[in-house]
């Protein structure tokens, strides 16, 4: 087991980045919602509807209609109310579980209408997660870099309906309030946004399908998130053709003239550091690719990566495979049939060693116990109220998999598995990830099959 170090908050303040990136501490709305993002206390959302809503919710969770209701959000910052935001759950399978995810957007029933700059908050239960925080120390980390991810924060959610039958305090639990990736993101961290978003999800594996013109992409996999230029798939579809077709030889050169190959790079490793598996390397999911326009500066022309998602990380997985320590050139499919991104990108021997010199760098450092114990300790002990106070009434925590307090307390303390899915507690994780040497040899790694 760990020792718990002395309590460290970190600041998130971004490194400089990689050319194409603008700093979003230069966007006055993004620098507005850091207030909202503020990790240093537990936050509290109260929802306000009518029970008969909250019912029509409960009886086709997966209808995904939004209801009115009012919310007020309270920070270290802020005690604010908004009126007539739209709510809705949220989530692919999970979304029938009795702790649902949610969606709050603010622009639904009022036109215009925004949060400190947001227009939407996306409320997950981490419900697969028994220590809930795994999903946020990765995005924290992610600011902290510098690469382009959402940011989160923990917040406890209370419901109070009105009307007949209505209740007032329910507590729903305990969440991660994860920023939507939009305009406002894609303006902060690219300058403009203006150019398509793909939201991709499985089976995106980035392979041409068809005859891989822009209307073979109209598929559930490559969603067309936002497209203000009308540009629609045709940019998606010129990068996947490129991806394919570049030839081995001039890859190198030429690859870098479509895709923002630096700051995948970073992408790549945090992934591999934090084991999500659930990602576009092992799993062919989550993650957007954006088009920065032809015109625009800096950048443009050029595709972008941006992760997301990433509730099923640090040893909760459904593989079987021990992420802690998988070879961080092993931990997708080592296949460019099905898996070019990653596999293609890697076979250039400068690409390879700065992706391994990045890991390398992290885990002598950044991605260490003594970098990370004192703020996975803060976590623990900032939500440890709440997860008593909810398996002591509803029971929100322990809905799906049956977890207690002391799984709660495993699943960060512990040196072996809560469950079947999740492997390591998260002190365990971050000293044994960052115990793996990545060895000369691998700096050699042949190409991909």
């Amino acid at each position: 087991m760990c020792r718990i170090v002395p309590t460290l908050v970190f600041l998130a303040v971004a490194v400089p980045a990689p050319a194409q990136l603008r700093n979003p501490l230069l966007d006055p709305r993004y620098v507005d919602s850091e207030q909202v993002f503020d990790s240093t206390e537990l936050a509290r959302i109260d929802l306000t509807m009518t029970e008969a809503d909250y019912q029509f919710l409960l009886a086709d969770p997966a209808a995904r209609i939004e209801v009115p209701a009012d919310m007020r959000f309270r920070n270290a910052h802020l005690d604010e109310t908004l009126q007539s935001v739209g709510v809705r759950f949220r989530g692919g399978t999970s979304i029938n579980l009795r702790k649902h995810s949610w969606d709050i957007d603010f622009n639904h029933f009022i036109e215009g209408q925004r949060f400190h700059g947001l227009r939407q908050f996306n409320v997950n239960s981490h419900h697969n997660d028994p220590s809930i925080l795994r999903g946020h120390l990765m995005l924290e980390f992610c600011r902290r870099e510098g690469i382009p991810a959402p940011r989160s924060h923990l917040c406890d959610l209370h419901l109070h309906t009105t009307g007949p039958g209505g209740i007032t305090g329910r507590f729903l639990g305990t969440f991660v309030n994860t920023e939507q990736i939009d305009g406002t993101f894609l303006r902060a961290w690219y300058s403009e946004n203006d150019g398509p978003l793909y939201k991709c999800t499985f089976p995106a594996n980035l392979t041409v399908i068809g005859e891989g013109a822009s209307e073979d992409y109209a598929v559930p996999q490559y969603e067309l998130a936002d497209d203000n230029d009308g540009a629609g798939r045709g940019p998606l579809a010129a990068f996947i053709r490129a991806l394919s077709e570049i030839p081995g030889n001039q890859f190198e050169a030429q690859f870098p003239l479509v895709f923002d190959v630096d700051t995948y790079l970073r992408s790549l490793a945090v992934e591999t550091a934090f084991g999500h598996w659930d990602g576009h390397w092992a799993n062919q999911n989550n993650f957007f690719l954006y088009h920065i326009p032809p015109g625009a500066a800096p950048g443009t022309g050029l595709i972008q990566f941006i992760t997301y998602d990433v509730d099923n990380v640090m040893e909760v997985n459904f593989t079987g495979t021990d992420t802690a320590t998988v070879a961080p050139l092993n931990f997708g499919t080592r296949s460019t049939s099905n898996r070019p991104l990653p596999n293609r990108v890697l076979a250039v021997t400068a690409w390879r060693n700065r992706y391994l010199q990045i890991l390398s760098e992290w885990y002598r450092d950044e991605f260490t116990p003594v970098r990370m114990a004192p703020e996975i300790a803060r976590l623990r002990d900032l939500i440890a109220p709440s997860i008593l106070a909810d398996l002591a009434g509803e029971n929100h925590y322990g809905d799906q998999w049956g977890f207690d307090f002391d799984d709660f307390l495993d699943s960060v303390n512990g040196t072996g598995g809560v469950a079947f899915f999740v492997r390591r507690g998260v002190f365990e994780y971050v000293s044994v990830r960052s115990q793996y040497e990545i060895p000369s040899g691998l700096f050699l790694w042949g190409p991909a099959l």
